[in-house]
């Protein structure tokens, strides 16, 4: 139920793809949920809109989306602080100063581009701004000098685990202990219902297992190129079902002109509304979770994955990479196996099958530890002692 309102929060996103990014969501509803009004800022991109990408439907009374587009007039503004923001960013700001009513109890920039927007009104309003990181940024980096100068500013920094929060410290010069872990999971209980999603959308299916690779499926990220060519080896009675964006365009083009080719690799695009995201989990036999380790953002993101946890949620085994963290997460937890590469998913899978319930009840054991809640609850008492008196 929720709660009698209280004072506002501003959600600013850096980036437009909202409405499949699982963590501010998280944080509005949370934050919503505790009768709280929250203001969700979002960049409006045409394309990602049409893609049903972009703007955010939460049904929650208490969560207003305001869509700001950017304006190439405007000129890069300079903060009090010597700050000088991108044009891009600049003109954000402008757009969310004219939508926004300046009376928040605190700001969240989310991503670089978001924190520089934060700290940029945090200056206009008056207001103490948190910085939410997701992707870390390398050092080389055309954001990194911009995410450090604003970063020492912020009340305190979000990441979601322990070694992204050291590796932040590190690359922004920022107090360790003024970094806190908000886990990369969902709202709920534990969804241990089986759907037939998949197999209703592709009948061609059968009674094949269906092996999941979901998110952002791009080149350079999660080893989709891999996957995919390890998939001829494992057998008639597996099938690579890629749930999510292809990105780029022409790498999309070519997954799925070798899809198109063989006869156990499947391709949807669809977007699924919010309430029925937890479909695709739960019509799926097992999920892939893996990263390449080119990039740190990538190569320290096992303990990050928001799909890893949505696994955990819906009861569905897990077969990871071996990066930073994987180990830790999935072999602790008991939750499915960890393979050096692409090319050892082939052996995986028929022991995944052999122990399913296993694993399986050892995902909806875990979740509950890791649902949202659980980290974000003290990270918010804390901001409403570090604010001070909030309206009630």
């Amino acid at each position: 139920m929720t709660k009698h309102v209280r004072k506002a929060i501003a959600l600013i996103l850096g980036y437009p793809w909202a409405r499949v990014s699982t963590v501010p969501l998280m944080t509005a509803r949370y934050l919503a949920d505790c009768g709280y009004q929250v203001d969700m800022f979002v960049e409006y991109d045409d394309a990602l809109k049409n893609q049903g990408l972009c703007l955010p439907e939460t049904g929650h009374p208490n969560i207003r989306t305001h869509a700001h587009v950017v304006n190439p007039s405007i000129n890069p503004l300079c903060t009090l602080k010597g700050i000088r923001l991108s044009q891009k960013d600049s003109s954000a700001v402008f757009d969310i100063a004219r939508k926004g009513s300046g009376n928040y109890a605190w700001l969240i920039g989310f991503d670089p581009n978001g924190l520089a927007r934060a700290a940029a009104l945090s200056e206009l309003w008056e207001r103490p701004y948190v910085y939410h990181n997701l992707e870390i940024e390398d050092a080389s980096s055309q954001w990194k000098p911009i995410e450090a100068a604003c970063n020492k500013n912020a009340l305190y920094t979000l990441t979601q685990d322990d070694c992204r929060a050291d590796i932040l410290s590190r690359l922004n010069k920022v107090a360790r202990d003024t970094i806190f872990v908000s886990i990369n999971s969902s709202l709920g209980e534990i969804l241990p219902a089986r759907d037939d999603y998949f197999r209703e959308l592709f009948p061609e299916i059968g009674p094949r297992n269906i092996i999941l690779a979901v998110g952002t499926l791009a080149r350079d990220y999660c080893c989709i190129e891999e996957i995919v060519i390890a998939s001829r080896g494992w057998g008639e009675e597996y099938v690579l079902v890629m749930h999510g964006w292809l990105y780029p365009k022409d790498f999309g083009e070519e997954v799925k002109d070798f899809a198109a080719r063989v006869n156990n690799i499947f391709i949807s695009e669809n977007i699924v509304p919010p309430d029925q995201k937890f479909r695709i989990f739960q019509s799926v036999d097992a999920c892939l979770v893996f990263f390449t380790d080119k990039f740190t953002n990538t190569r320290y993101a096992a303990q990050s994955a928001g799909k890893l946890y949505d696994c955990m949620r819906c009861g569905v085994p897990v077969i990871g990479n071996d990066i930073p963290g994987m180990r830790d997460l999935v072999e602790k937890n008991g939750i499915g196996l960890v393979v050096r590469d692409a090319s050892q998913i082939h052996a995986a899978l028929p022991q995944i099958m052999r122990r399913h319930d296993f694993f399986r009840q050892n995902c909806l054991a875990a979740f509950p530890k890791y649902e949202f809640s659980k980290s974000y609850a003290p990270i918010l008492r804390m901001t409403e002692r570090m604010v001070g008196d909030i309206p009630r």
